[in-house]
């Protein structure tokens, strides 16, 4: 068993270094797939990724994390949602929807609000309500919504 563990591991370190070198999208996105099937643990080799791979992995990543939003730490979408590329914001955008945590509502609303981005303004409102629901913060947005 704990060779299976250990083949296991090297096998998604291995996907992640070789997504993290990618050039294109398409490239990325496939080794995302193939690490996507490893489950949970896989949103640690998309970390890695964000953190160390060339920009068109680092979209693809951003991609695959919010695809399994439900399961992603919300730290990763709160530092995500501050990234200086709008394509990893706007995926956390997508993926803090999802997401129980404090400072969900109030990033959203900063996004929604000041990110130069439109497409990115649009999914962090449509993102909003749904958040607020799951983080008990309706009241809040509705409030906040009447005072602007």
């Amino acid at each position: 068993m704990k060779e299976f563990v250990m083949d296991t591991k090297k096998e998604i370190t291995g996907l992640a270094r070789r997504m993290a070198k990618c050039k294109t999208y398409d490239e990325a996105w496939m080794l995302g797939l193939e690490l996507e099937a490893f489950g949970q643990v896989s949103t640690v080799a998309f970390k890695y990724v964000l953190e160390h791979g060339t920009q068109m992995a680092r979209h693809a990543a951003a991609f695959w994390l919010s695809d399994e939003a439900e399961i992603v730490p919300a730290e990763v979408f709160l530092k995500m949602a501050s990234d200086d590329d709008h394509e990893i914001r706007f995926h956390a955008a997508y993926g803090l929807g999802y997401v129980r945590h404090a400072d969900v509502v109030k990033t959203l609303q900063k996004l929604m609000r000041h990110d130069a981005n439109p497409e990115l303004r649009q999914t962090a409102a449509q993102s909003l309500f749904a958040a607020a629901k799951i983080n008990n913060a309706v009241d809040t947005i509705i409030d906040d919504f009447a005072h602007t």
